[in-house]
């Protein structure tokens, strides 16, 4: 849980990164900052007077050591000051902590300046907010009638391209930190409308895909719960403000911690073998995010879950927001009703405009070009092709979206059931050598209900199934018939009726 010096030591222990780094309890009972953990990882030369100088800002933490010794951290800005006085004592402090991550055994430090090379919260926010709003279906019609113009809407959203970025710029780090054995610093962004406090946003997502990517700890259900527990709910997330659950503040919305479950996805899928749990469990798990049971998600620190959860005073976003129109799963939330086919035909959306570095795409293609050690290093595909909708998580509450009897899940269960029924045949054929009784065929007995399963298995309830129109609906409003025939829902349409 991260909630005790012990577990970080621990977790330096079993990283081996003990020798470079210590864990530190200056912010035992919130009495630094409230928006750090209690306790956390700091580099060991690191005196305490300068963690307590700024209240933790400008401090290089400690997130997770590789085999060969490199690290990575992150570091929050400190607050902009206009006092020139101000400002040089900054200069002077940022100088003294410089100098000790670039000296032995630090020698080698790579800052990553998340604010000039990467994504900004804006970026996230409007892309996620296109992406959701895209398909709000209220019926069958507007469904069908959405599907002609799908891929274009889905492009102009972006959203597929940022979690392409996002994990582009992982492999980037990992690149550096296996590769050339560099220690990573990530510096957040502290520009624009929507300030990222205590390197707890896009430092939370990076660090956390590099840890998925590099340590098969973490695709375990116990490592990515406590990957979790220490990146983002220790590290200080908002979920309380990006998560809007108290319906506050819709500029301060940003759902990071779901585009970092949705790159997870993209593993997930890519490469199941490695991981110890299913894509089932990350829908859940974003299901956690909105629904009031667990506390987990729900407060901006430690702290405030610390202070809440002990008064039970905290408003949960239990009380009625403004009402939706639309039909679906948590609209007022996560509106994600996206058509997916899958990704067969997502290589239109998405063309890798920018040149990847010379270094980087001969470390993933090298990578790529050998057979996969799924308890070692960890890359994703990251060609338009490659990055896909997910669908269970997006589409689970729409019918029309459905594969009955399709899907990943089916295809197992009928595996699985011609497995058992070779082994039960087999079985037969050895009785009968031994009794000489006539053979006799027997159904197998497992998944006699698959024809219950579909592509959105085990969320979606089979239900009646509307029918695609031959055209599309579009199409009959442009005929000029005297009947809307486009307002016809769920029915299939005979040429031969015209």
């Amino acid at each position: 849980m991260f909630d005790t010096l012990k577990d970080w030591c621990w977790e330096l222990e079993r990283t081996k990164g003990n020798v470079k780094y210590k864990a530190v309890s200056v912010n035992e009972g919130y009495r630094i900052c409230e928006r750090l953990p209690a306790f956390f990882v700091v580099p060991t030369p690191l005196l305490e007077e300068d963690v307590l100088r700024f209240q933790g800002h400008g401090i290089p933490m400690w997130c997770w050591s590789c085999h060969n010794g490199s690290a990575l951290l992150k570091m929050s800005a400190l607050p902009r000051e206009q006092d020139d006085g101000i400002l040089q004592m900054q200069k002077n402090f940022l100088d003294g902590i410089y100098k000790t991550i670039h000296r032995p055994p630090y020698e080698n430090v790579k800052t990553e300046d998340l604010s000039s090379n990467f994504l900004s919260l804006q970026e996230i926010q409007t892309a996620y907010s296109k992406f959701k709003q895209l398909f709000l279906i209220d019926n069958s019609t507007e469904f069908w009638d959405t599907d002609i113009k799908w891929f274009s809407l889905l492009e102009s959203s972006s959203w597929l391209d940022i979690i392409r970025r996002c994990l582009k710029k992982a492999i980037e780090i990992t690149e550096c930190l296996e590769a050339q054995n560099m220690n990573i610093l990530l510096l957040d962004a502290a520009a624009g409308a929507l300030l990222e406090e205590n390197a707890s946003d896009l430092c939370c997502l990076l660090s956390s895909l590099v840890q998925v990517m590099m340590d098969s700890h973490c695709r375990t259900q116990t490592g990515f719960q406590s990957l979790i527990q220490k990146e983002w709910v220790m590290g200080g997330h908002c979920f309380l403000d990006r998560c809007n659950h108290l319906r506050q503040s819709d500029k301060e919305e940003v759902p990071v911690f779901l585009l970092f479950l949705d790159c997870v996805w993209q593993l997930v899928h890519q490469h199941p073998p490695a991981f110890e749990f299913t894509e089932t469990y990350l829908t859940v798990l974003s299901d956690s995010l909105y629904i009031p049971i667990f506390s987990t998600f729900f407060f901006n620190s430690p702290h405030q879950k610390d202070v809440n959860m002990h008064q039970r005073q905290l408003s949960l976003p239990l009380t009625q927001s403004k009402s939706s129109p639309k039909r679906g799963f948590f609209r007022e939330e996560t509106d994600h009703l996206i058509k997916n086919l899958l990704g067969k035909r997502i290589s239109k959306l998405i063309n890798s405009s920018d040149e990847l570095q010379d270094n980087f795409r001969e470390f993933y293609d090298s990578w790529h070009s050998k057979p996969t050690d799924y308890h070692g290093l960890l890359l994703p595909h990251i060609e338009g092709p490659e990055i896909k909708v997910w669908a269970q998580r997006y589409l689970r509450w729409i019918p029309e979206a459905q594969i009955v009897g399709g899907g990943r899940v089916a295809t197992m269960g009928k595996l699985l059931e011609m497995m058992e029924e070779v082994q039960s045949l087999q079985e037969k054929i050895d009785e009968r050598h031994l009794s000489q009784a006539p053979l006799q065929a027997e159904a197998p007995c497992l998944l006699r209900n698959s024809a219950r399963l579909s592509s959105l298995f085990p969320f979606a309830l089979l239900q009646r199934h509307s029918s695609k129109p031959v055209l599309p609906t579009s199409g009959w409003k442009a005929l000029g018939d005297e009947e809307d025939l486009a307002r016809r829902e769920d029915e299939f349409v005979d040429l031969g009726d015209l």
